[in-house]
């Protein structure tokens, strides 16, 4: 093996200008014809899962809930030490039919079920 990197470097050195013009050579040929690294890079995570996967069959069912034109809102009605009274859930349903009267508004639960008023649990 020491035989091997002796006469490796006796090469290197005897023609080092000559191996320093075949790597510009190659690194320009390899940069005119092999594609750019934009056009083979994935810019997310799900770029690189198969279409029929589990996770991108979730993220399809979860778009028109993900409209990233709308802001979302999450509406939370709390009393400290005691359950929503009925004067608290009247308002808080009144709140959510003026934010349903709005054009663009869409007020929907994660389910998908239209938003209700419940009481807290405990």
């Amino acid at each position: 093996m020491r035989r091997f990197y002796s006469r490796l470097g006796k090469f290197d050195v005897r023609f080092r200008y000559l191996i320093v013009v075949a790597w510009v050579v190659v690194t320009a040929v390899c940069v005119s014809i092999l594609p750019g690294l934009g056009s083979v890079a994935k810019n997310t995570e799900s770029g690189f899962l198969p279409a029929n996967s589990p996770s991108m069959h979730a993220a399809q069912l979860l778009n028109p809930f993900q409209n990233s034109n709308l802001a979302t809102a999450t509406l939370v009605a709390s009393r400290s030490g005691s359950p929503l009274t009925a004067t608290d859930k009247l308002a808080v349903t009144s709140l959510l039919a003026r934010s349903r009267s709005c054009p663009t508004s869409s007020p929907r639960a994660p389910s998908g079920r239209r938003a209700t008023v419940t009481p807290p649990r405990p």
